[in-house]
């Protein structure tokens, strides 16, 4: 829900990995985010879309330390194709339009905050919260953020040279073989799906693996996936007593025979279909279905649809449940609304 005076945001894990994967490590999230600051100090953070109707960029950026436990980004969109502005009087019916000029587009911005410390084994998933957008939303931010992955690369090309794992050499020399960073966002898996799977009927489950393959092609790497695909069948007549032990099951099975997710087919109380892909390690939601979220609700703000800087009650609601310390903002009246306390 996106209106006036509420916003809602998304529990996600930011994944990050280079291609090919068995070259070297991929560097830290606050490395990244310091070259990003860089970027978006330097206005070069605009990505621009097909036939230049729609541009992405940074618009705010919260500088990026060595003391920093998160760095807040306000990503914005500006988009030629939106519709013209409609308004209607209530009383009288009639209704007029406000027209773009011919380089304007609908603008629209979102908050993300990002925790620069990794509690992973690995070091490399990092905790996320964004604000949902009509337009900027999981998937079109994962597109963006790994472009300015990119971009950092574009900027800082040898640190993304590692030492060939076979050994060889040129010229006496170490053969260096490029790598590209990669982000996935990941989902935080939401209660809603445990409540949808165990009031209607669990129609199937799949343990799927993911192989990427790279063939050189002279200085770009081409990058195959490969998918597969298993389906598992209950032990008994049906899933039906115990469905979520079942998915519980799967993702166990999938793990130990390191599969990478696990598919779940099911049917709603409604008689509706739904899939949803679970990672098997983390149980996080790969894609956009029954992802974690809460509403911010402030009856005493009005929420732009394009904010011009970081708004500091959904930057502080977004803290506050990623467990971050955060500065109270101040009251704007009398019915104030904050999260006191880390979500469950």
């Amino acid at each position: 829900m996106r209106d006036r005076h509420t916003r809602e945001v998304l529990f996600l894990d930011l994944v990050l990995s280079v291609t090919p994967d068995n070259v070297g490590g991929v560097q830290g999230l606050r490395w990244f985010m310091s070259r990003i600051y860089k970027l978006f100090s330097e206005n070069k953070t605009s990505r621009w879309g097909k036939d230049n109707i729609r541009k992405v960029r940074v618009c705010k950026m919260s500088e990026v330390s060595d003391e920093a436990k998160s760095v807040t980004l306000l990503l914005h969109l500006n988009d030629r194709e939106g519709p013209d502005a409609a308004f209607c009087d209530m009383t009288t019916d009639k209704q007029r339009e406000e027209h773009k000029g011919d380089t304007e587009g609908r603008p629209e911005t979102v908050h993300a905050i990002f925790k620069l410390h990794s509690d992973a084994p690995d070091g490399n998933r990092y905790s996320v919260m964004l604000e949902v957008g009509s337009k900027l939303n999981r998937a079109s931010v994962e597109r963006y953020f790994n472009w300015l992955l990119k971009e950092v690369k574009r900027e800082e090309p040898k640190a993304f040279e590692y030492p060939n794992p076979d050994g060889s050499q040129d010229k006496g020399k170490p053969r260096m073989v490029k790598v590209m960073p990669r982000a996935v966002l990941e989902g935080h898996l939401s209660e809603e799906f445990q409540e949808e799977i165990s009031s209607g009927k669990l129609s199937g489950i799949s343990l799927i693996s993911r192989e990427v393959r790279h063939l050189g092609t002279g200085e770009t790497p081409l990058v195959k996936p490969v998918v597969s695909e298993i389906k598992l069948a209950p032990a008994q007549q049906s899933w039906r007593e115990a469905p979520m032990a079942a998915v519980r099951d799967a993702l166990r099975i999938g793990k130990k025979a390191e599969y990478a997710s696990a598919k779940i087919s099911f049917q709603s109380e409604d008689g509706v279909g739904h899939s949803c892909e679970i990672d098997t390690d983390t149980g996080n939601v790969r894609g956009d279905g029954f992802i974690k979220k809460k509403r911010i609700r402030r009856t005493d703000i009005i929420f732009k649809e394009a904010e011009e800087s970081i708004h500091d009650v959904i930057e502080f609601s977004m803290k506050t449940w990623l467990n971050i310390e955060a500065e109270q903002p101040a009251a704007r009246g009398d019915d104030v609304v904050v999260p006191t306390a880390a979500a469950d």
